[in-house]
């Protein structure tokens, strides 16, 4: 069963409200952002210790050049092992972006 979580990065902010992934598996990120930017993905085991997600081979952190206006990712080989996870955008956004998470329950 698929679902869709919901949640945004507010005015001026660079790190969107945590989206908790307890046995779920995450299968793509709609992202609709006011500003361009760079987003990169944050894991966590737990609520609060926050850090920027690699790529599977350790080669890179996981970032995605988002322009102003909306864009989507396949997520199916990231974060899986993580139960937490929230959105960082490099550059402050001038209004509310939104966010869309679907995953597989």
């Amino acid at each position: 069963m698929l679902q869709t979580l919901y949640r945004t990065v507010a005015t001026s902010g660079t790190v969107s409200s945590i989206f908790a992934l307890q046995d779920a598996k995450v299968e793509a990120l709609f992202a609709f952002v006011p500003t361009s930017c760079v987003a990169y993905l944050q894991v966590s085991h737990n609520e609060v210790d926050f850090t920027r997600a690699f790529k599977v081979d350790g080669s890179a952190q996981w970032a995605w050049n988002i322009g102003s206006g909306a864009a989507a990712v396949d997520l199916k080989d990231v974060g899986r092992a993580f139960p937490f996870a929230r959105l960082e955008t490099s550059v402050a956004q001038v209004a509310v972006a939104s966010l869309a998470v679907v995953v597989k329950l």
